[in-house]
């Protein structure tokens, strides 16, 4: 795998797609594939992790704190995360996050405060002995956390393109905006549906189970085509209808 080549051309990678797309299934599949060849640390934005020293603190805590000296360092020296009281506001729907600024601070404030942790972060990871790559994996990323997008866009990425053993995943619903000289060194995945009833009657032989035949005839793969067509082939709304399909008869 690209990744994990030493001369890695493309070292960040982002995969997109909607709910039930896969892409929790695709970044288990890398713990699985990569996690003996690389030290794989993620982090999941979904929990409400949108501020870039607890993103930091996490990747640096997950490979081990000891090695991120100078950014451990610095993060005191910004002291403890804040709090803040908020009265008499409604929030209305699901997944929603709220963030704090201090009087007099702009989001320019907290941007360059972020980018100045992010290059000791980024200092630490290069002192690093290594044999095989760093892989950092940011999960969940979409609309809710998208205050991130000019921290991971203007630092972060910069920050580990020019490291030979760093790499990064970002995964979610929504993508950030790249700019323009950093496209040729990023691969993207568009996650879709998969309309083969081929491909899909292989999973039902790997799940151990029988296709259900419409009444009056028919074989499998019309029946799966008809499931395609209401699913629109999404993967995580598929899979449990075949599981419940009756299995096959031991021989």
């Amino acid at each position: 795998m690209a990744l994990l080549e030493s001369t890695c051309e493309r070292p960040v990678f982002f995969i997109q797609g909607d709910q039930h797309y896969g892409k929790t299934w695709l970044l288990q599949w890398f713990q699985t594939e990569l996690g003996a060849t690389s030290s794989l640390a993620t982090v999941d934005l979904a929990i409400k992790l949108t501020e870039p020293k607890i993103i930091l603190s996490s990747f640096a805590a997950l490979l081990g704190k000891s090695k991120f000296a100078k950014f451990s360092a610095r993060a005191r020296q910004m002291g403890a995360t804040g709090s803040a009281v908020i009265k008499d506001v409604e929030i209305v729907g699901d997944n929603n996050v709220v963030s704090a600024t201090a009087p007099g601070e702009t989001a320019e404030d907290k941007l360059f405060a972020a980018m100045e942790l992010t290059g000791e972060f980024v200092e630490d990871l290069k002192r690093l002995s290594y044999s095989r790559p760093i892989i950092l994996v940011l999960d969940g990323y979409d609309q809710n956390v998208a205050s991130i997008s000019s921290w991971l866009t203007r630092s972060l990425i910069p920050g580990i393109d020019p490291i030979a053993h760093a790499r990064l995943i970002v995964a979610g619903r929504d993508l950030p905006a790249l700019p323009p000289k950093f496209a040729s060194r990023c691969t993207t995945i568009r996650l879709q549906g998969v309309r083969k009833a081929a491909d899909w009657l292989e999973v039902v032989e790997l799940a151990n189970r029988k296709c259900p035949l419409h009444e009056g005839g028919g074989d499998a793969a019309s029946y799966l085509h008809g499931m395609i067509d209401a699913t629109r082939g999404v993967p995580g709304t598929i899979m449990p209808l075949i599981l419940g399909f009756p299995e096959k008869a031991a021989k």
